[in-house]
């Protein structure tokens, strides 16, 4: 308990006796002083909840010698609800700044010196002035800098402004959590881990998804077969041609080996024979060369074409393109 009590000091249960005694108007209230009926400048009903906050800060105070830090939290929060005096929220700051709450202390301890009246020792100021640069060395200031405006800035879990970030952000020293999106951009996660008394500058680019790569399956064409066919009716007819001139040489060597023909028809039939039996060697040759031609054709143009194929697709003008991308997904529309 002593060792509670000696870490207060004029920081906790002195200047806690001492702010019972000099609750006075907030600004607001202060501005309707004029108006306002009584010895002090005030309402009844002020005066009253005057009376009953100096009694809760009184409680508060003593919860706050005990080292009841929570308790004194709440009698002194309390205290400022029934009588918004400037003057609580040093009582308050001191509080946090015990629960180790360090930014709600530095809050309280802003909050003081901003709203305190003039009238205000200029100890209790000091005072003030020099927890909040203690607070700084027991916290950590970041900056965030982000190439848009804005784009929306969490941290862990909480909304803490849109880009560009007017003040830099104060956070308890340790790992965090920073969510930064804007509607058409790439939401980005950044970890961090900060020290305390620690000053930190994080740079944030964000940038537009690529849209999504779009294929097509589409079948190939077939190549060449008008060659093939052409070939196979070459084959065909010069294979009817060889058929009929083969015919007609085997008519004409049996008019050859007919003995009762005269000799000299019978020499004329032999050079037609020969004629037609060469017509016919011709063709056949013919006939081999077109189809081994048609074979190779096939082979190196036919067979390699035609099947299915995917194709990527460029996306035309005007067209709407879906997208996925980390966080989110959406349309690109592109004119």
């Amino acid at each position: 308990m002593q060792s509670r009590i000696s870490r207060i000091g004029f920081t906790g249960f002195l200047t806690g006796v001492l702010l019972v005694g000099e609750l006075t108007l907030s600004p607001p209230e202060a501005e309707a002083r004029k108006s306002l009926a009584g010895r002090a400048g005030l309402t009844r009903a002020q005066r009253k909840a005057r009376k009953k906050a100096i009694f809760v800060v009184k409680r508060g105070v003593r919860k706050l010698r005990e080292g009841d830090y929570v308790a004194a939290l709440e009698l002194f929060s309390n205290a400022h609800k029934i009588y918004p005096s400037p003057k609580i929220q040093f009582n308050i700051g001191q509080t946090y700044k015990e629960l180790g709450r360090y930014l709600d202390a530095m809050g309280a301890y802003e909050i003081f010196l901003r709203d305190a009246p003039a009238s205000t020792s200029e100890t209790l100021r000091k005072l003030a002035r020099d927890n909040i640069r203690d607070l700084f060395r027991k916290i950590a200031v970041l900056r965030v800098q982000v190439t848009v405006r804005g784009a929306q800035i969490s941290i862990d879990g909480r909304r803490r402004g849109v880009s560009p970030l007017v003040k830099p952000l104060r956070l308890m020293p340790g790992a965090h959590s920073m969510v930064i999106k804007k509607r058409g951009y790439v939401t980005v996660v950044v970890d961090l881990q900060l020290g305390a008394g620690k000053r930190v500058l994080r740079k944030v680019t964000l940038r537009k998804p690529a849209p999504k790569v779009m294929w097509r399956t589409i079948r190939k064409p077939i190549k060449g077969m008008g060659v093939l066919w052409t070939a196979v009716a070459l084959v065909a007819s010069a294979g009817l041609a060889a058929v009929i001139t083969g015919s007609m040489a085997l008519e004409e060597d049996e008019f050859v080996h007919d003995l009762d023909e005269p000799i000299a028809e019978r020499e004329a039939a032999a050079a037609r024979g020969k004629r037609y039996q060469a017509a016919t060697d011709g063709l056949l040759v013919g006939i081999g060369v077109v189809a081994v031609s048609a074979l190779i054709w096939y082979l190196l143009v036919i067979r390699p074409s035609g099947g299915l194929e995917r194709i990527r697709v460029k996306p035309a003008a005007g067209a709407v393109v879906p997208y996925v991308a980390p966080g989110g997904g959406g349309l690109v529309i592109r004119f």
